[in-house]
């Protein structure tokens, strides 16, 4: 399941304040399950336990871009006793450090897991690496990922590039490398759609 919040352009009513939709997705069916307008003077990153209270979280990784902080985290992980697999960015400096410093090289060919496609006229290779997340100091980690996306044209000359680290409480009994992988790509896939 994905979280996540998008302006609805043009909805601005007296106070000139655009309405902001916070709805959690199922990832396959790109569907909205729950959905709460976000207050005003407030973000959707203090309303996740409001848009997700009534949803049955059993055995549900829930995905998110902007919500990697320890509250998020522990309402999924401690609260709900369900699982997260989230992306880790420049906003939270200290994570993201001590992630890189886990993380093995990412030499060609040792990629824990790699999946490759044509997309629109270009080759499309995503590489992901796990490690355990020992001594990682984030609610409940079990495990910390490093995913590089390359996009290549049919010449074979690479056009983009992207890196990305993130973290779970999935334990590595529970989740392969392929599952960070297919959760991160199936959250932006639902991003693009929504």
């Amino acid at each position: 399941m994905a979280i996540d919040g998008k302006v609805v352009h043009d909805s601005a009513g007296p106070t000139g304040v655009n309405v902001q939709l916070f709805s959690a997705l199922l990832h396959q069916e790109k569907v909205a399950i729950a959905q709460i307008a976000v207050p005003e003077h407030t973000t959707e990153v203090t309303q996740v336990a409001h848009l997700l209270d009534r949803v049955d979280l059993t055995n549900t990784v829930v995905t998110a871009d902007a919500h990697t902080i320890d509250p998020t985290a522990t309402y999924l992980a401690v609260t709900r006793n369900s699982y997260y697999c989230l992306p880790v960015k420049d906003n939270q400096p200290k994570l993201l450090k001590a992630i890189v410093a886990l993380m093995p090289k990412a030499a060609a060919g040792s990629a824990h897991h790699t999946t490759e496609e044509r997309i629109g006229g270009h080759r499309v290779v995503r590489e992901i690496w796990v490690v355990s997340a020992a001594g990682i100091t984030f609610p409940k980690a079990q495990q910390v990922y490093r995913i590089r996306h390359q996009t290549y044209d049919l010449l074979g000359h690479r056009i983009a590039k992207e890196i990305v680290h993130g973290v779970t409480n999935l334990g590595a009994a529970q989740a392969a490398p392929a599952q960070p992988l297919a959760l991160n790509r199936g959250h932006w896939a639902v991003e693009s759609n929504h």
